[in-house]
């Protein structure tokens, strides 16, 4: 930007501790607006209906989390800020394939702050209603996983069914 518009009085910054650095990017991936749209609600109205594995997508779609770690979260790992305008998380674990949490993520670069717009703490919220009216305490619910199994409430999602769960949902939004 500062060598396309000089008027703007933009420093040029250098860093070349990153130019001989071999950095692995994600790729940036992104849906088209009527598939967001559409994700979105369908998210909303299965978990409005109390489906588990909603609360685990939206965890996905808010916070661009991987698939284990959206299934790892913990109800009282979020934090609501501002007034109640967003929400942050912090990544320290994801699901092993038997179904136990692991604090050993795959890179250092794994344990991070995410952040979320009020659109999800709409999910929490609900979530955090559904498990109040089932008479669960606050208290209790803060080590509960946030998609967890009505019937097995410290259970863990499958993180199997989650990707086959987010897979089947795209497709029905019109993702291909």
């Amino acid at each position: 930007i500062c060598f396309a518009h000089p008027e703007y009085g933009l420093p040029h910054l250098e860093f070349p501790e990153l130019a001989t650095t071999n950095h692995q990017m994600e790729q940036a991936k992104a849906l088209p607006d009527s598939v967001r749209v559409k994700l979105v609600y369908c998210l909303l109205t299965l978990a409005k209906q109390g489906n588990p594995l909603a609360f685990a997508a939206a965890v996905m779609f808010y916070f661009g989390l991987r698939t284990a770690e959206a299934a790892a979260v913990l109800i009282g790992d979020f934090k609501i800020c501002g007034n109640s305008d967003y929400v942050t998380y912090h990544v320290l674990s994801q699901i092993r394939s038997d179904g136990t949490a692991d604090i050993v993520l795959k890179t250092d670069s794994a344990y991070r702050t995410t952040i979320a717009t009020h659109e999800m703490i709409v999910f929490i919220e609900l979530r955090i209603n559904q498990l109040k009216e089932k008479g669960m305490s606050e208290s209790d619910m803060q080590k509960v996983p946030f998609a967890s199994l009505d019937n097995q409430p410290g259970a863990f999602v499958s993180t199997i069914k989650l990707s086959e769960f987010i897979l089947n949902l795209l497709l029905d939004c019109g993702c291909s």
